[in-house]
């Protein structure tokens, strides 16, 4: 084997080892759905970058071809990088976090895959193999989703949306393949015929699985581009009256059926059944559809203030509190992404960026049209799958699995390119400073955004397995130290985590955690001064441990930016109270209910704030309140009104039976309404199904009767 053909193999085993990524689930990492998948396709790429960096100094046939889709590809990174520096966040930008694992750097990974396997796989028998592979993963994907128990499943991949848009994908390379092996000339018919019949099997579990996921978004797409295909065959064989007369029934099927679906939508067979009522339920005024509008609403304030350069990659979690709509108090607390993947790049890079991205489909399409190797129905096919894919993104964002097969997709429409190769430069010596220059730049980006994360993703379960808090303190310290991606996350877990660990009897334990966890928050707000979530994070950690003094400056701060996010203005609130300023929480919790009326919440609290400040107008606003909001108890309480104290902690009770420190709180709330004998009742309970509470109960039981507060 020569040297040339040791690093063509090589490359093309990497390749192939790469369509495994999408169902490796690493246990030891944190989000391991994610993490895993991106750290492999990196490293891969990276192998295979470098063995066809040596490939290309002796073989100038495997150099990229002059073409229309990288050049874009290639153009949309360098934008993205510009973009990026002048973003609100750059190393976020570029390095993004571990929920993710997005940002720059997993674009210039996606180029390069797209530069390797478009310049490697050179012969349609390599993509048949190549598109095969992926089909027979995506089989395997989905029959794994299809026993499983998930409602809405998300086998391998962790997120139902994901495995949708994955399927889609491999619907239409099934529809592909079963093109050309129709068309092949074989002589084992019946192997021939077999292997469609696995195809056909394959396309109808891809359809149901589509469904089962209940991802409404893909759904819309699966039709939409099933009508378009249809509507190509119909127009590119218009003299063919086979495929014309069928290709209008098929249509007139498709649409018959989608039409009777919806007019039936709220009949109780579709109603009944879990996979269609959510599919029949998109509405843009209420659940999710509503939570999108306003989502979307959000995003072009975003691109309205900086509709050039944009925001910065993964800088979305900035724009969602500045623009925030208080109207999505009953939705999730933080959007980072718009859930539709074309105003994501315009907040994310602009209009220059949108452009961009849209540049990528639109070179797609007119190199499949344009090309001479592909028939009528493939090129119906393949304009087709980029046409779902495209209305898919209206609803959603792109994930790593979407990211793959996508750039797959253009890899293999790279290939049907007709266009002649890039010109190595003429002197060797200067092909080779090239290649040992990238080669470098390529191991010491491994060691970036791989190998240090990588450690820190591992260090971050670590922690959760360890009983040892010495330990866990200790890990916590070096890998924010370590600064890299993930680094937010690495400070967010320990300062949430902050507030178990400070029970711990050791003073000394007790104190070096309390100092760690101020240096690193102070860190994350000085790393990022206008991330809202970093303020509301460090804020809540300093009213958690009895610092609110603080927390008001620090959520004050946040307010700023965001004025009208209703979770900030509670945890100020909550402070206020604390430092027993009453006055400004009423203002706070007033306003957090004037933004949006119809909350619940925010009317409660207000009300609690009139009861704090002595307005008898407080019990006008409280109602239809949690027996779990420990604010109100708490409220209560100060306010002397322990009959409402006693009527939550008796839901709470009823719901948590077990729950005999409850029981204690309940009884003590009875002895202050002034029932000594419920009160007296309950301790007794709780004595007879507690043993080594007799004598805890007893003396509880004496104070009451003698008419002393017991916890005093």
């Amino acid at each position: 084997m020569t040297k040339h053909n040791f690093w063509s193999i090589s490359i093309v085993f990497i390749l192939f080892a790469l369509l495994f990524t999408p169902m490796l689930v690493a246990g030891s990492l944190y989000f391991p759905y994610v993490t895993g998948k991106v750290f492999a396709f990196r490293a891969g790429v990276s192998l295979s970058l470098i063995a066809w960096l040596f490939l290309v100094l002796n073989r100038p046939e495997f150099m990229p071809k002059k073409s229309s889709i990288i050049g874009v590809s290639a153009l949309f990174v360098v934008w993205l990088a510009i973009a990026n520096f002048a973003g609100i966040d750059p190393a976020s930008s570029f390095f993004s976090n571990f929920e993710r694992m997005e940002g720059w750097f997993t674009h210039l990974y996606l180029f390069a895959y797209l530069l390797v396997i478009s310049s490697v796989l050179r012969t349609d028998r390599m993509w048949n193999w190549f598109l095969g592979t992926s089909v027979v993963l995506a089989n395997i994907i989905s029959l794994v989703a299809a026993f499983g128990k998930e409602l809405r499943t998300s086998a391998f991949l962790g997120n139902s949306t994901y495995v949708a848009v994955y399927i889609l994908f491999n619907l239409f390379f099934v529809a592909l393949l079963a093109y050309r092996l129709y068309q092949s000339r074989t002589r084992e018919l019946g192997l021939k015929y077999a292997a469609l019949s696995c195809l056909a099997a394959s396309a109808l579990l891809f359809v149901y699985i589509i469904l089962r996921t209940q991802t409404r978004g893909t759904a819309i797409a699966l039709v939409v581009s099933s009508l378009l295909f249809l509507v190509l065959m119909t127009f590119s064989h218009w003299k063919n009256k086979v495929i014309r007369f069928t290709s209008i029934g098929l249509l007139a099927l498709v649409v018959a059926g989608a039409g009777l679906f919806w007019i039936n939508r709220d009949s109780s067979f579709i109603q009944s059944n879990p996979l269609l009522a959510r599919i029949a339920t998109i509405s843009a005024t209420e659940g999710t559809g509503k939570a999108r509008v306003m989502n979307w609403s959000i995003a072009l304030e975003g691109i309205k203030e900086n509709p050039v350069m944009g925001w910065g990659q993964e800088n979305y979690m900035y724009v969602f509190p500045m623009f925030y709509d208080p109207g999505m108090y009953a939705q999730e607390p933080w959007f980072d992404r718009t859930h539709n993947a074309f105003l994501d790049w315009a907040i994310q890079g602009g209009i220059i960026a949108l452009l961009l991205y849209l540049a990528l489909f639109g070179s797609a399409l007119v190199a499949i049209y344009k090309s001479t190797s592909l028939s009528a129905i493939e090129k119906n096919i393949l304009v087709s799958m980029f046409v779902g894919y495209v209305i898919h993104n209206v609803f959603v964002f792109d994930n790593y699995s979407s990211y793959l097969m996508f750039f797959t997709a253009l890899g293999l429409v790279v290939h049907h390119q007709h266009q002649s190769n890039l010109p190595r430069p003429t002197n060797p010596r200067v092909s080779q400073v090239i290649v040992a220059i990238l080669v470098i730049l390529t191991l010491f980006a491994g060691y970036k955004v791989i190998v240090k994360p990588y450690l820190v993703a591992r260090g971050l379960i670590s922690t959760v397995k360890s009983q040892n808090p010495e330990e866990v303190l200790e890990a916590y310290v070096k890998m924010f130290e370590k600064d890299t991606l993930g680094n937010f996350e690495v400070a967010t877990r320990f300062l949430s985590e902050a507030p178990r660990y400070l029970k711990i009897e050791n003073p000394d334990f007790r104190q070096k955690y309390m100092e760690a966890a101020r240096k690193i928050g102070e860190q994350s707000i000085a790393d990022a001064p206008k991330s809202v979530r970093a303020l509301e994070f460090y804020g809540t950690f300093l009213l958690q441990t009895g610092n609110p003094k603080e927390a008001i400056a620090v959520l004050e701060r946040a307010r700023e930016i965001s004025p009208d996010r209703q979770n900030n203005l509670y945890v100020l609130g909550f402070s206020y109270v604390t430092e027993k300023q009453y006055d400004k929480a009423l203002e706070v919790f007033k306003h957090a209910y004037e933004v949006a009326t119809e909350n619940v919440k925010a009317r409660n609290y207000y009300g609690a704030a009139l009861l704090l400040t002595n307005d008898p107008k407080g019990d006008e606003f409280l109602k239809d309140y949690s027996p779990d909001d420990t604010f109100l108890i708490s409220v209560f309480n100060s306010a002397g009104r322990y009959k409402d104290v006693a009527i939550m902690l008796e839901k709470q009770v009823a719901s948590q039976p077990e729950n005999y420190q409850l029981q204690v709180s309940l009884a003590v709330a009875y002895f202050k309404a002034g029932n000594k004998t419920k009160s007296v009742e309950i301790i007794r309970a709780v004595m007879a199904k507690v043993p080594g509470f007799k004598a805890q109960g007893e003396f509880f039981i004496k104070e009451v009767l003698a008419g002393k507060d017991p916890t005093k």
